[in-house]
């Protein structure tokens, strides 16, 4: 093998490894890669052809027969700006055979049904959405950040803090006046808010909180969407009481991790203290948790209760995704909703695929679907606002 065939051989190991690994090069990054132009158009085409086939899986139909046309009239139009020479002859034939070889197997599973439909198996949406954390109060929205109008909380008895993160916080005095507020908290955020009672809250992304501006009465009643971690002032006379969809959970004083986005995912997992949760309705069952304990909501109001490694539940506040043996679906779920992309799956059964992942949420997209491919169990790549997982 001459020395030109050696190079051909690295740079497509180089290339494939790169299309395996799902990173997006830009053509600095090419032309860093390929330092002969020639080459280097070879690689875009292969790119291309990627693309083609990736969007197959979108929720457009692809018409194979135009895609593969409109990429071959481009790669006419480059050979006619500047002719090949004999030495790229073996890449074009060896890119081509690739491209061609994706698109007839990609061809091959549509015909034969392997997949559940043009879309895979869909495990989570994105969402258009203002991305703004927002306040609802008696006065209307209001836009929580660091430029928020200080006095406009205030006339609703509350204040934000600004130390490391930002932060709500409302004061038990008697003279607040007592209305339901609502905070919202968009995909790609999270955000900790202080109650008058003094129970910190810091709710996950995709997650509202409905709680009043100073509790009255003989029991403190909060509602909850999506996922908050508790950590409940004692009152042992005023029990606390969270609602979700499904769930009920009564509290004196304990620290507590609540998730509720959906009916099949409702979850309290306790930390410490003691608490009881109830399966909603009047049917529901009523269970008693000790710590390190999770109870799971089921279909009319039944309650499993199993012990559970609570860092799975918790570390999201501090800022990380920690999964330790579970569901890859789970995994994308929570990655979905903080990157706020569509994850689907081309084969159902790598929704149950029992993993452990860790990545800092502050990381790109890119890192974090990085880190799951290296654990050489799937394959995971984007393509517009969509994660594929093979």
């Amino acid at each position: 093998m001459d020395e030109n065939d050696n190079k051909i051989d690295k740079t497509l190991d180089r290339i494939v490894r790169l299309q395996e690994e799902g990173k997006h090069l830009t053509d600095e990054e090419i032309a860093q890669l390929l330092q002969d132009g020639d080459d280097m158009r070879s690689f875009k085409y292969l790119q291309n052809c990627k693309n083609a086939v990736m969007r197959y899986c979108s929720p457009q139909p692809l018409d194979l027969d135009a895609q593969w046309n409109q990429l071959k009239q481009k790669k006419d139009k480059e050979d006619k700006a500047k002719p090949a020479l004999k030495s790229n002859l073996f890449i074009w034939g060896a890119f081509t055979g690739i491209a061609a070889s994706v698109l007839i197997a990609f061809v091959f599973v549509w015909l034969h049904g392997n997949f559940s439909n043009s879309k895979g198996y869909v495990a989570f949406h994105a969402v258009d959405s203002l991305q703004q954390v927002m306040l609802q109060a008696s006065s209307g929205s209001i836009p929580l950040s660091s430029q928020t109008n200080a006095q406009a909380l205030t006339a609703v008895g509350t204040s934000l803090l600004k130390d490391d993160t930002l932060q709500l916080a409302y004061s038990s005095q008697k003279s607040v006046k007592v209305e339901t507020h609502i905070l919202t908290i968009p995909r790609g955020k999270d955000f900790k808010i202080v109650l008058a009672d003094g129970t910190e809250v810091w709710l996950n992304t995709d997650s509202r909180l409905i709680y009043p501006t100073r509790f009255t009465g003989r029991e403190r009643h909060v509602q909850l969407q999506g996922e908050a971690y508790f950590k409940v002032a004692h009152d042992a006379e005023h029990p606390f009481i969270i609602t979700t969809g499904n769930m009920q959970a009564r509290v004196l004083g304990t620290e507590l991790n609540i998730r509720s986005y959906t009916s099949n995912d409702s979850h309290v997992t306790l930390i410490n203290g003691r608490v009881e949760v109830h399966g909603g309705g009047s049917k529901g069952q009523t269970v008693v948790l000790s710590p390190g304990e999770d109870a799971q909501w089921h279909d009319g109001g039944a309650l499993s209760v199993h012990e559970t490694d609570v860092d799975s539940y918790v570390y999201w506040k501090d800022g990380y995704f920690y999964f330790d043996d579970k569901p890859l679906v789970e995994i994308m779920q929570s990655l979905g909703r903080w990157y706020n992309i569509n994850v689907v799956f081309d084969d159902k059964d790598l929704m149950g695929l029992r993993m452990r992942y860790f990545c800092v949420r502050s990381e790109s997209l890119e890192r974090a679907i990085s880190l799951l491919n290296r654990m050489k169990k799937i394959q995971a790549t984007i393509s517009g606002n969509t994660i594929y997982i093979r």
